[in-house]
């Protein structure tokens, strides 16, 4: 019988899912795959587009919460398609939760 919490996957590991804390100016306060992230701004991140996905983050916490999709490019130039939902934990922080989706046909 496998032990509790022995299972590992991409999932697992933080590769393909991983939560966030954010405030509501865009200020990440916690995050579970970049850690050195932390007390950074989130409004500076984009996606193709140029679109500011940590200020939809914000506005989407300030409104009770919801879900957004974000796609970016990699280091090799694909374009990667994350799904992200906000909740909001209390009346100065919210949880961000990613999951990478995979790579896009461009």
């Amino acid at each position: 019988m496998q032990k509790p919490g022995a299972f590992t996957s991409e999932y697992t590991e933080g590769k393909q899912f991983w939560v966030m804390a954010m405030d509501y100016e865009g200020t990440i306060l916690a995050s579970s795959r970049h850690p050195e992230n932390a007390g950074t701004s989130a409004l500076s991140y984009t996606d193709i587009h140029g679109s500011s996905i940590g200020r939809e983050l914000v506005m989407l916490a300030k409104n009770g919460g919801g879900a957004a999709y974000m796609s970016q490019y990699d280091k090799e130039g694909n374009v990667r398609i994350y799904m992200l939902n906000t909740e909001p934990a209390g009346t100065d922080w919210f949880f961000v939760t990613v999951v990478r989706m995979g790579n896009a046909a461009v």
